[in-house]
């Protein structure tokens, strides 16, 4: 199996380092969602076409934000971050909007 059709917190490196982002996205409600991959492209198509299942319900989604990060780990750290930490969040989202 290929390392971008495992999900984004299970892919593995073929061939060493793996290049990981954050990325953030945003539905037609305003609601977001935060996450990590290696191929946003594909992820966001997963995300669109319903196979993630937190976000198949708020479909479509678009990408609003994104960061590249050293790999899976560094990529996972920033994520719970976000996730955990408001004024991160705002940081990022004051960076969006202006």
């Amino acid at each position: 199996m290929a390392p971008s059709s495992l999900p984004a917190g299970r892919q593995v490196t073929w061939l060493g380092h793996m290049l990981y982002h954050l990325y953030v996205l945003e539905n037609n409600q305003g609601k977001h969602y935060i996450g990590i991959s290696a191929d946003i492209v594909k992820r966001l198509e997963a995300h669109n076409s319903g196979r993630v299942r937190s976000t198949k319900s708020y479909r479509p989604w678009r990408i609003i934000y994104q960061e590249e990060c050293g790999g899976r780990i560094e990529a996972r750290r920033r994520e719970k971050k976000l996730k955990a930490n408001y004024a991160e969040r705002m940081k990022i989202f004051d960076r969006i909007v202006k």
